[in-house]
């Protein structure tokens, strides 16, 4: 997994971008994966499901605008 997580930082990296939403082949939402949180992984050894942010609110495409 280490490598998995080098080769995201450098894809990040390349197109500049410092976070990105984690999915399942089902395009489950499973978390939000920084840039910051990925390269600290790598220096201490942790795996990507230690790592991810899943405090974040959800909605339902019924839901207003207003309700978020």
């Amino acid at each position: 997994m280490k490598d998995g997580l080098r080769l995201v930082i450098n894809k990040m990296r390349d197109q500049g971008i410092s976070s990105i939403y984690v999915v399942d082949s089902e395009r489950k939402l499973h978390g939000i994966l920084t840039i910051d949180a990925a390269i600290q992984a790598v220096k201490d050894g942790k795996k990507l499901p230690d790592i991810l942010q899943q405090d974040f609110e959800t909605a339902t495409p019924d839901t207003f605008i207003q309700e978020l």
